[in-house]
């Protein structure tokens, strides 16, 4: 009587078997792929979230109106990101630029480095990036746009759309170097006018 049971609980076993088998390889045939666990950062490389950055948006110049530049300042992780917005048209043409610094840097020092990006009045001990490096083309992308003012051109009698737009950022790794999480965010972008 036990021989029986125990037969029958092997054979209740190998049918299991069989049958999830039989759905392993069917799912294959399927053309279905395992989940993927997210890559964890290698020892050494930077987290940025730019939700966590300090940001700083420059669209002046000394000379008048100019194109956008956004500052995200992340001081813990010794890091700028920059993102250039293009206001020849309406297009927008965005583009984003990832500075790293030595451990040492502090917050005040990066401050410096921004200011010396876009200002005359340049700090002569700011520090300078230890690496620098553009994110590939498409990363960064202007999905909507709407006008919200106008301005005119202290400089002339120019008159300039003031656009407010939606940005958005995807997520970009430089094994050993830094992991870029995706990011949506807004600025403001002035274009010119056209005469009527």
């Amino acid at each position: 009587m036990k021989s029986l049971e125990k037969l029958a609980k092997s054979g209740l076993s190998l049918g299991v078997v069989v049958l999830s088998s039989l759905w392993v390889q069917s799912a294959v045939l399927q053309g279905a792929q395992p989940e993927e666990s997210p890559v964890a950062p290698a020892a050494g490389e930077r987290v940025l979230a730019l939700e966590d950055a300090k940001k700083e948006v420059v669209r002046h110049s000394m000379i008048g109106i100019r194109d956008t530049l956004i500052f995200y300042t992340l001081a813990g992780q010794k890091a700028v990101v920059v993102l250039h917005i293009d206001n020849g048209s309406a297009a927008f043409k965005t583009s984003g630029t990832v500075f790293l610094f030595a451990p040492e840097t502090t917050e005040e020092g990066l401050g410096k480095w921004v200011n010396n990006q876009h200002s005359d009045g340049l700090f002569v001990d700011a520090p300078e990036p230890v690496l620098s490096l553009k994110l590939p083309d498409g990363s960064c992308t202007v999905t909507d746009r709407k006008v919200v003012g106008e301005e005119k051109s202290p400089m002339g009698d120019e008159v300039f759309s003031d656009y407010q737009v939606k940005i958005a950022v995807k997520e970009h790794r430089v094994e050993g170097k830094y992991r870029l999480a995706a990011f949506v965010g807004e600025a403001n972008v002035y274009l010119k006018k056209e005469a009527p």
